[in-house]
C-alpha cells in the first residue's frame, strides 16, 4: 500500500475531541554529557538521551491543552498512524504546496482532510507571496517555495486567502495611516496595488472592500510566484500548475479561483451525480 492510500486509510475524516485528561506520566527527555579520548587524544563528546516517565512533570497552564491534545493524538490516532509514520520518517514527497494565511481559523489540513505528509504548508500574515527579489535578507516565503519546486517537486501550488482576514484588514487600514505594526505594515504592502484598484473602483461597495482586497491579493500572489524563475521553468514544463482558493471561514465554503476570469467560483460541498 502506497503512503498516500495508507494515509487516506487511517485518516479517512477530522475528528475533534473535547474536555481534557489528567496530565499524569508525561514522557519527557534527560540527557548527559559524557567526554572522552579517543585513540588519537582528541577529546570528544557524546550527548546520550534517555526516556523516561516522571509523574512529577508538570507544564505551564498554557501548555496543559497542548498536552491533552498530544496524549488524545497518542492515544488515539497514532497507534493507527504508526505505520504510515514509519513510511514518513525519513522524506517527504507531498505533491501540493499550500501558501495560507497565519490566521487559527483557516487550517489547510481540516479544510481539504489531508493526513500527514500529504501537503507542504506555508503560512504567514495574509497568505502573500513576495515578488522574487535576490538581495540579502531573511526570505522565508521564498527558501519555502524554492525547497517545495527544486527539491520536493510538488506538481501543484495553492494559495489560498480566507474570509475576514486580519492581515489585509491591516493593508486597508493603512490606506488611512492607521498603525498596522512594526513588521506587519511593511508585510501587507506587498498588497497596496490590490487595495488601490480596489479603492478606486467605484462599483465595489466600502463594506465589500475587505473582501475583495482578499481575493485580489491572492491574484497578486499566483503572479509574483511567476516572478520565481524556477517557478516559471516549471510552470513552463508542464511541471507545475498554480492555483487560487478563498474560504468563508463563517460559511465553511471554498471558493475556487477560475483560471481564466480570476472570479472565484464555490465549490459543491458533495460529488455531483452522474446522470
Amino acid at each position: 500500500m502506497s503512503g498516500n492510500s495508507l494515509a487516506r486509510s487511517i485518516f479517512p475524516k477530522v475528528r475533534i475531541s473535547a474536555g481534557r485528561r489528567p496530565y499524569h506520566h508525561a514522557r519527557r527527555v534527560k540527557g548527559s554529557f559524557y567526554k572522552e579520548r579517543a585513540l588519537g587524544g582528541a577529546l570528544t563528546y557524546h550527548f546520550e538521551t534517555r526516556y523516561t516517565s516522571n509523574p512529577m512533570t508538570s507544564f505551564a497552564d498554557d501548555a496543559h491543552d497542548l498536552i491533552a491534545g498530544y496524549r488524545r493524538f497518542r492515544q488515539g490516532k497514532y497507534p493507527e498512524a504508526a505505520s504510515l509514520f514509519r513510511t514518513l520518517k525519513d522524506n517527504q514527497t507531498p505533491a501540493t504546496m499550500i501558501i495560507a494565511c497565519a490566521d487559527s481559523r483557516a487550517d489547510p489540513s481540516m479544510i481539504f482532510d489531508a493526513a500527514p505528509g500529504e501537503l507542504f504548508v506555508v503560512r504567514n500574515v495574509g497568505a502573500l507571496v513576495p515578488p522574487f527579489d535576490e538581495t540579502p535578507g531573511l526570505h522565508g516565503v521564498s527558501a519555502a517555495l524554492e525547497f517545495a519546486v527544486t527539491s520536493l517537486k510538488v506538481r501543484q501550488i495553492l494559495v489560498m486567502g480566507h474570509g475576514g482576514c486580519g492581515g489585509m484588514a491591516a493593508c486597508l487600514a493603512a490606506e488611512t495611516h492607521q498603525p498596522v505594526g512594526h513588521f506587519i505594515a511593511p508585510w501587507v504592502e506587498i498588497a497596496s496595488s490590490v487595495r488601490k484598484t480596489v479603492i478606486e473602483d467605484t462599483t465595489i461597495p466600502e463594506t465589500d472592500r475587505l473582501e475583495a482586497i482578499e481575493h485580489g491579493a491572492v491574484g497578486l500572489s499566483l503572479e509574483n510566484l511567476l516572478t520565481f524563475p524556477f517557478v516559471r521553468d516549471a510552470v513552463a514544463n508542464r511541471r507545475l500548475s498554480l492555483d487560487g482558493a478563498w474560504f468563508s471561514i463563517g460559511r465553511g465554503e471554498l471558493h475556487w479561483r477560475n483560471r481564466t476570469t480570476g472570479r472565484f467560483e464555490t465549490v459543491m460541498a458533495e460529488v455531483p451525480s452522474v446522470r
